[in-house]
């Protein structure tokens, strides 16, 4: 009897004569809470019903619409599509719910897009053979609540293996660069949260950006985040940044690194076994290895994309230098010299770095003898030093 009704969840022409709740509910949210009454946020609230396979293929299909894509304007000058989230999380996501739910509870799968996160939350607690643990250790553990349905899913090419699914989640959103998913459980449901931010904080982002020019891989990202501030790494460093011990791996993305000249050695073989052996350590966690800016990178480049100014008011400060200098254009940073005393008072120096060539000749043209605070300033293009 209870294959019966499998087979009925599977292919019937209308489930819920039998299966009321066999659903999917998408609802887009606008903001990152659900609101109730008066402020009841949910702009689109979409239901699909029907057996498991146009469950799988409507609530897909329905669900793409909502997170596949996003614009960006990308450092070429041109507009980038790229995904919100990878579509194999989500759709190993979907898969998951859809066969692993419990169908005999009066409730459908809920999906809620908030603007920082998607939550699939599907009906039924954890199975008590199982752990959130367990779970994310990815280690395969898996225990079926429906298996003649993931039998025939498995037959049709749409789950594969048992216990991988959470492992290809994870991975998914690891190679998307998204923070880690979230996964939990009560009494009544099993939920995976997939989140849109990324991996690197704010100000990680902006030390890669640095090497945006060079196409790094993903794990040569968690590389040179580690080297940020001037930090050296050792071998050892390198390995649990990457949170991978395959030789091949590290000798690969370590290559890369070198052969671009990012990533030098402060220490040579030689000198590193010598210096583990007098020091009784072990060569793997020596120090031996930092990051350096190629001189052709785009970033060295842009030191030259400056402007030199003579004559500003000695009490002036560098906030107010910024202010009035990015009426031309974007400022990269000002470097501002310390007051000197002339013969009408104190006088700075400053040099005032833009993001482009026509900020720089725009500040030239319009800002050159202008009056700051009664003193006519002196504004030239930044020549630096031969090194």
């Amino acid at each position: 009897m209870a294959q019966k009704y499998c087979f009925l969840q599977l292919f019937a022409k209308d489930s819920r004569n039998w299966y009321p709740h066999s659903s999917v509910r998408i609802l887009k949210v606008n903001g990152t809470k659900l609101k109730s009454g008066e402020q009841y946020n949910v702009v689109s609230d979409r239901g699909i019903y029907g057996n498991i396979f146009e469950l799988l293929r409507k609530a897909w299909e329905e669900l793409r619409f909502f997170l596949a894509y996003k614009t960006e304007f990308g450092s070429d000058a041109k507009f980038e599509q790229k995904y919100v989230y990878p579509e194999d999380a989500c759709r190993e996501a979907l898969v998951n719910a859809i066969a692993h739910r419990d169908y005999v509870a009066q409730s459908g799968i809920e999906i809620f897009i908030f603007d920082d996160r998607m939550e699939i939350k599907s009906p039924g607690a954890l199975l008590s053979t199982m752990s959130l643990e367990t779970l994310r250790d990815l280690k395969g553990a898996h225990e079926s609540r429906n298996s003649t349905i993931a039998r025939i899913l498995r037959e049709n090419q749409i789950m594969r293996e048992l216990g991988e699914r959470m492992q290809r989640i994870f991975k998914a959103m690891e190679k998307g660069e998204l923070q880690e998913p979230e996964i939990s459980t009560d009494d009544r449901s099993f939920s995976i949260t997939l989140w849109k931010k990324s991996v690197f904080s704010p100000q990680q982002m902006q030390w890669l950006n640095v090497f945006r020019e060079y196409d790094l891989t993903r794990l040569q990202k968690k590389i040179l985040v580690c080297c940020m501030n001037g930090n050296q790494i050792s071998q050892q460093d390198i390995i649990d940044a990457m949170n991978d011990d395959d030789r091949n791996t590290y000798d690969r993305e370590v290559t890369g690194l070198r052969k671009a000249g990012i990533l030098t050695t402060t220490m040579s073989n030689s000198q590193a076994n010598k210096f583990a052996k007098n020091n009784s350590v072990e060569k793997a966690k020596i120090a031996r290895f930092k990051v350096t800016v190629p001189a052709s990178s785009s970033v060295n480049q842009q030191a030259k994309l400056g402007v030199f100014v003579r004559n500003l008011p000695g009490d002036i400060n560098e906030y107010e230098v910024q202010r009035r200098f990015e009426s031309c254009g974007r400022v990269r940073n000002v470097q501002l010299a310390a007051p000197r005393n002339g013969y009408y008072g104190s006088y700075r120096f400053a040099t005032v770095f833009y993001i482009s060539k026509q900020a720089v000749d725009s500040a030239i043209e319009e800002l050159d003898g202008i009056e700051v605070r009664s003193r006519r300033i002196d504004v030239r293009k930044y020549i630096p030093k031969a090194t």
